[in-house]
């Protein structure tokens, strides 16, 4: 919900003037009491949970790493280095040899 934080700051600090990620949304965010970073963070973890964040303290033993925002690494998921090793050692392969057709 970094998006909507920004939205929030963004509103705080620069007024209409600024590029929002969500314009459509941005006066339903709350507004911060002031321009101090505590008015800020409060008004956007509020923003954030209007708009359905999960809270930090959740049990992810049963959510994937993609709902949670965390980064998979697919190389070692797929042993992408070993799947490029063999590619290249089929590259270093000679194509097989085949006898021109005999004429009669």
């Amino acid at each position: 919900m970094a998006a909507i934080a920004y939205d929030v700051a963004a509103l705080a600090f620069n007024g209409d003037k600024a590029v929002f990620n969500f314009p459509d949304a941005i006066r339903s965010h709350p507004v911060p009491k002031s321009n101090s970073i505590v008015d800020i963070q409060a008004a956007a973890a509020l923003a954030a949970k209007r708009f359905g964040a999960r809270p930090k303290t959740m049990d992810t033993s049963e959510v994937s790493p993609q709902e949670t925002g965390e980064c998979v690494d697919e190389e070692e998921l797929l042993n992408m280095r070993q799947i490029l090793i063999e590619m290249a050692e089929w590259l270093m392969v000679s194509p097989p040899r085949f006898d021109p057709p005999k004429s009669d």
